[in-house]
This record gives structure tokens, sequence and C-alpha cells, in this order.
């Protein structure tokens, strides 16, 4: 028997909710759930800016054209699945996320995108890297919200079924001292409080926070700002929250690069 949302919590919160109640709450996870679908085909996808994954699913991959056409099944039949479903269709397209970016021993699909530059300045090169850093960036964003959708779906649903795959966090290029330290000067550290060199050098010794940081101004890099800007001082007043008690050392030797 196939159970919609509406019917699973029905069984859940039957004893519990008037009949009021669960109409309101199936009707919310049926929106957000909707609608989270519709964004990320939107914003990933087929994201006109980055649509790496259009791109070289139209050069053939098998992988990529599988996952374009798992969402293309759920947008046309959004209304018609089951819970039962969609959790397959989801699941199927997080397996094939993840064996595109770490399970997948010939690395087909990333060996394709990198022979897909002819390579004759160091323009092309650098074009080749952008393209397989922005591909892999798409892909870890797209298995992260598809992990994040397999879990609410879980928690409403009876299904007994695994989650298959798991987020990736992209692999990111970490910056030279030379970035921090320069980054001291810029407007933007000056407003987050960021400007102080004691500072950048406790937030430096602490992996996780360097991390963080490395994202922080690798977001203001690629222009999110002023629209994130509220999230970005947020994360740099946590930095700082958390370092400012230190004993700050001497840093003079701080941004001296590795010999």
């Amino acid at each position: 028997m196939k159970l919609s949302i509406a019917d699973i919590l029905q069984v859940k919160y039957g004893l519990y909710s008037s009949a009021a109640d669960l109409d309101n709450r199936a009707a919310r996870l049926i929106a957000d759930l909707k609608q989270g679908i519709k964004d990320t085909y939107t914003n990933i996808i087929n994201n006109r800016r980055d649509n790496t994954i259009t791109y070289f699913a139209g050069m053939g991959d098998k992988s990529l054209q599988k996952i374009i056409r798992n969402f293309e099944i759920m947008l046309e039949n959004l209304d018609d699945l089951s819970v039962e479903e969609l959790f397959k269709i989801l699941n199927k397209t997080l397996e094939t996320v993840s064996f595109i970016l770490k399970d997948d021993p010939s690395r087909e699909t990333m060996n394709a995108i990198w022979d897909s530059v002819v390579i004759r300045t160091q323009a092309d090169k650098n074009r080749r890297a952008n393209l397989k850093r922005t591909f892999e960036g798409n892909l870890s964003r797209l298995s992260s919200i598809l992990e994040k959708q397999l879990i609410a779906l879980k928690k409403i649903s009876l299904t007994d079924q695994e989650i298959k795959g798991t987020a990736i966090e992209p692999v990111r290029k970490e910056l030279p001292a030379k970035a921090f330290y320069d980054f001291t000067f810029t407007p933007e550290a000056e407003k987050l409080g960021l400007s102080d060199l004691k500072i950048m050098e406790e937030i430096l010794k602490d992996s996780d926070s360097k991390r963080d940081l490395t994202t922080l101004i690798n977001a203001l890099k690629r222009g999110h700002s002023p629209r994130d800007w509220n999230v970005i001082q947020e994360e740099a007043n946590r930095l700082i929250n958390k370092h400012k008690d230190s004993s700050f050392l001497d840093n003079s030797k701080l941004f001296e690069e590795d010999e």
C-alpha cells in the first residue's frame, strides 16, 4: 500500500492531534518538501550561471543524466508520488552523487571534466581548475541538500530504507598566509572587526577557525556581500568571541610563507 505524507502523519500523530492539526502539519511538510525540490533544481541542477551539471550531462555523462532525470521525474509527479517513491528517488540521486565524488574507482565523470578543456595556455589551465572546482562545489551542495531531505522524510515516514550516500564536503584549497594578512587591510575586515593582527593570529592557530575564516574570505571573494552580510558578520563575531580572551603572542612570524 502506498502511503502519502498525510497518511503517515495520521498513523504517527492520530492519537494526539485533531484532524485540523493533521491537515495543517501535512500541508506544511508537503509544501516545504515540494518547494525544496523545485529550488534545488533551479539553483543547482539548472543554474544558468553555474550550470556545470547540466552542461556535462549534455556532453553525454550517464551519471549526471541520471541525476537530472530523477529530478525531472519528481517535478513532473510531485502531486502523485508517495512518500516511499519520493524517498527512493531522492535516495538513488544521493547515491549517484556520492558515486561520482568519492566511490567511483575509475573517476570517469571527474576525468571527463578534466579532459574537456584543451590546454594551450595558462588561462586554459585556470579555466579547467575553476570548472572542476565549480562542478565539485555544486555536487557537494546537492549532496548536502539531498541528505537533509532524506533525513526529514525518514523521520515522518514508516520506511525502513537506509539512506545511501552522505553529504560530501568539497576539498578546500588552503589559502596562503599572505591572503589572510592582506585580508586584514580590507574594508570588509574593518567592518567585521577582523583587522586586528592579534585576533587573526589566534584565529589561525585553531584549525576549525582557520577553515571557517577561509570560507568567509572565499565567500566575500565570490561577491556574497552585502546580500549575505548578516551571515558573514555572525561568523566573524563568533570567531572574535572565541579568541578575544586568548593571550596574544608575538605575531612577527605569523604571516611568513613556508620555505
